[in-house]
């Protein structure tokens, strides 16, 4: 896994190691076991299927015995869904950073579409294995799921803020409808093992969602610089997370 600036770790998965007390280096190792249980249930979800997903799999991709597994998790769904908690609640923050730090609601956009293709690019298994596995595991993660979909509709509707004021306002579903096409697109991307596909969409999305809340003159104008940024962003991606 990269490090982001600061040699902060660039997944929710681990933590460093201080040794600063007998107490703190044991809650560092039960989190770190924690984190290599999850994920390892993540990432074979992505490379298997949660249907083919079992305790003993994980048991054997991290080499930790199933007496320490059942002292952190009762089964396979539990360990999957504190999985799925962290690294959607890590994802949703870093895919939302753009928007907040952005005072352009497009640039904002942009920015977390091409976060979002890094995730994809770099971990299409652990990718796989929470954006689309999330569907066939259903329970607690679906629901954390949701409550992450709200966040994004929530932030694509934003835009209502900056449209101009001659300009119709969109339907009430607008957000949600864009922001299932972008999740659609990758998913479709990361099933047929295609993860730079969704790059390559980006600025399709960018047109889509511009268009419904600026018209489709502003629209073009996002369209077309994505796409003449689409080689220097390509080169920049691999920092992104």
């Amino acid at each position: 896994m990269r490090k982001e600036s600061g040699g902060a770790q660039a997944h929710p998965f681990t933590l460093p190691r201080s040794g600063e007390s007998l107490a703190q280096r044991q809650r560092q190792d039960e989190a770190s076991t924690r984190g290599r249980l999850e994920h390892a249930a993540l990432t074979l979800a992505g490379e298997r299927g949660y249907g083919s997903l079992s305790v003993q799999a994980i048991l054997e991709r991290t080499g930790i015995n199933r007496t320490r597994f059942y002292s952190l998790f009762p089964n396979k769904e539990a360990c999957y869904a504190s999985a799925y908690a962290a690294l959607s609640a890590w994802l949703a923050d870093k895919l939302l950073g753009p928007g907040k730090s952005s005072g352009n609601w497009v640039e904002g956009l942009h920015g977390g579409l091409e976060r979002l293709a890094a995730f994809v690019e770099s971990e299409p298994d652990l990718a796989r294995g929470s954006i689309a596995e999330v569907y066939v595991a259903g329970g607690a993660a679906m629901a954390k799921r949701n409550e992450h979909f709200r966040r994004f509709v929530h932030a694509i509707d934003r835009a209502r803020a900056e449209s101009a004021p001659f300009l119709p306002s969109p339907p009430p579903l607008t957000a949600s409808f864009v922001v299932h096409a972008i999740e659609s697109a990758t998913i479709q991307a990361l099933t047929a093992d295609r993860a730079t596909d969704f790059a390559a969409s980006i600025p399709d999305f960018l047109y889509l969602a511009a268009s419904f809340y600026f018209g489709t003159e502003q629209a073009g104008v996002a369209y077309r610089q994505s796409k003449n940024s689409a080689k220097a962003c390509a080169a920049k991606r691999s920092d992104l997370l």
